[in-house]
């Protein structure tokens, strides 16, 4: 007769065994079996621990590496928590008590739960994103691309809210209010550090190739990594002054009827003293600044804007004059912060020129424009003419965007890009542009670095206009402060005089942490 399961007898006991004889640990170092790496997404750390959607995932990836192991395989599966976080500093400042303590309990309840569920990870291989052991790692990672020129420090518009303390990512703000405890959050310049991403870009995107993922999925990721052959084009403003667009679209540039600028943008601000209708345009920033960069592109469904009475430019292909534009969904720190706008052939222009009333020009003949635009991506490989293009009507698409191109050089108003949009900018293309945000500005996050300067050190004092007004909240007796240099020694010397009892520095190159009272920081 079969017995039933009994999940409190038999489960300790495996469980147990598992651990005392280190079943799972792999040896990373054994190249007499095929590897087979199976990786999670690592999980907050927070105080409520695993939730329904934690063992859903896991649960995955455990039948699929224990079959590796039956297969033969040398398997390595490890755990690790993201721990480091806004909602650990809200609680820090909340209940006064310090992260790094209740972060660690917290650890150790998820990985309680974790064992307690009987998934097969190496326990000896755990990491935490919080941990010093860890994080120098990730700063001698900066450290290097520092040296090598691809980390770099400018000034970008972030989501500031200053009733937490931080910078905010895109998806932590709705309605142009925190998630989180619901303050108003703006858009501000800050210096942050950035890794030029696209600098490797080819790399990336030939390494797409060699993984086993869903095509929907790596389309995803080659839209991120933001590469793309185009052209950089010069516009004169009536006027005096210039702006210049990117586009991977030369051909349609004699479809140019409007130019839509970032309302946030520097070209706007230095503009502002020529606008005839400068209230309207105010107040149309002003309500720019309170949304989020995926509001104003992924989410975007309307297409808000207004004129720049009195501006406008010229179109250097053909000489007529362009009417300008503001809309939100252009951004100030994506490409230029600039677009031309051709609507018979981009759909998001398209319902912008329906919507303000604006003219339209087809000039890619092979489908009637009247309903929606006839796009790129319907036209290109079709063997599409052009129409209404001067010297250019008649000419096959392919080739009239050399020909196109190469006059426009000829001119001196525009060269080709066969590298990547917005090469200088900052946070990646799903949050709007190209390279990625390396530290945020909260104190439970990745530690400052301090590198010597004196563009470092302009950092480092922009830095603490912010850190101070954070420090002057959530002040212990105890500050841990992560990094090195003048930055780190500041925000140390900051909290001593705000009342800290004891200040630990954690520098990159010394593992040692080295506890400092006031006087010895004095000295």
């Amino acid at each position: 007769m079969n017995r039933p399961y009994n999940h409190r007898e038999v489960e300790p006991k495996w469980q147990k065994y598992w651990e005392e004889n280190e079943t799972f640990k792999t040896d990373v170092w054994d190249f007499s079996k095929p590897k087979f790496y199976a990786l999670d997404m690592f999980p907050y750390p927070s105080g409520v621990g695993l939730h329904a959607g934690h063992p859903e995932g896991y649960t995955a990836t455990d039948i699929s590496s224990r079959m590796k192991r039956m297969q033969g395989y040398n398997v390595l599966h490890p755990m690790g928590y993201d721990s480091f976080g806004l909602p650990a500093e809200q609680y820090a400042v909340t209940t006064g008590n310090n992260p790094n303590g209740f972060t660690q309990e917290n650890i150790k309840t998820f990985s309680k739960q974790l064992k307690e569920l009987g998934f097969d990870y190496d326990w000896s291989k755990m990491i935490a994103t919080s941990d010093p052991s860890y994080y120098k790692w990730t700063q001698w990672i900066f450290k290097k691309l520092y040296e090598k020129g691809y980390a770099k420090l400018i000034d970008m518009p972030v989501n500031w809210c200053e009733e937490l303390g931080t910078v905010l990512s895109n998806d932590e703000v709705i309605d142009g209010k925190s998630e989180r405890g619901g303050y108003p959050v703006v858009r501000k310049n800050m210096k942050q550090w950035v890794i030029d991403q696209v600098a490797f870009a080819d790399e990336l995107l030939e390494g797409l190739n060699e993984i086993d993922w869903p095509e929907s999925t790596k389309d995803m990721q080659r839209h991120w990594i933001g590469r793309s052959e185009g052209v950089e084009v010069k516009f004169q403003i009536v006027g005096g002054g210039e702006f210049s667009i990117y586009t991977t679209c030369i051909e349609t540039i004699y479809g140019i009827t409007f130019m839509v600028l970032a309302p946030d943008g520097q070209i706007v601000k230095d503009l502002m003293p020529r606008i005839e209708n400068k209230e309207e345009v105010q107040a149309y920033i002003e309500e720019t600044l309170k949304k989020n960069d995926m509001d104003r592109t992924e989410l975007n469904k309307t297409k808000s804007g207004c004129e720049l009475k009195g501006v406008t430019c010229i179109n250097p292909v053909n000489g007529k004059e362009v009417r300008m534009f503001i809309g939100d969904f252009v951004l100030a720190n994506y490409g230029t912060g600039a677009v031309m706008a051709v609507p018979s052939h981009d759909q998001r222009d398209f319902e912008y020129a329906i919507a303000h009333n604006i003219d339209m020009i087809q000039v890619i003949d092979g489908r009637d424009v009247s309903e929606c635009a006839f796009e790129k991506y319907d036209y290109l490989g079709k063997g599409c003419k052009l129409i209404n293009s001067e010297e250019f009507t008649g000419m096959v698409v392919e080739d009239a965007k050399e020909a196109i191109t190469q006059k426009l050089e000829k001119m001196g108003v525009a060269f080709k890009m066969g590298v990547e949009i917005g090469k200088d900018i900052t946070v990646d293309e799903l949050e709007a542009a190209n390279d990625a945000l390396y530290f945020g500005t909260g104190a439970w996050k990745q530690p400052v670095l301090g590198i010597g300067g004196e563009e470092l050190t302009n950092f480092g004092l922009n830095f603490l206009v912010e850190v101070n007004k954070y420090l002057e909240k959530t002040i212990g007796e105890e500050v841990l402060v992560c990094g090195g240099g003048n930055v780190a020694m500041d925000v140390a010397l900051t909290s001593v005089r705000l009342g800290a009892k004891k200040v630990t520095l954690v520098c990159l190159e010394q593992e040692d942490e080295m506890p400092a009272t006031d006087e010895e920081i004095a000295r």
